[in-house]
């Protein structure tokens, strides 16, 4: 994400996804973990959440090096997952 300028708070993401996940943050650096994640409910597809779980993985940064190899969201379709997730967390 170098030279990616992100208008997403890292914190407020963080905190939101560990207040969700009933205070998840046994991974990188505070995040929740992909059980805790997947079984958020929201108002979306299995496969959607899945999508916005590999958002969580491009932003938190412990994945910059596989970036491409797994196909991760950069860029404007990274911000938009991560606005989408924001939004139905602070609808639950």
């Amino acid at each position: 994400m170098d030279g990616i300028k992100m208008k997403i708070n890292r914190e407020d993401l963080r905190s939101a996804l560990v207040d969700a996940t009933m205070g998840c943050g046994v991974q990188h650096d505070g995040w929740p973990c992909n059980t805790c994640f997947h079984s958020l409910e929201l108002n979306i597809t299995p496969g959607r959440l899945h999508e916005l779980w590999e958002a969580v993985l491009s932003f938190r940064g412990d994945y910059n090096d596989v970036i491409d190899e797994y196909n991760l969201p950069i860029g404007n379709e990274l911000e938009t997952r991560l606005n989408e997730l924001l939004s139905l967390l602070t609808d639950v």
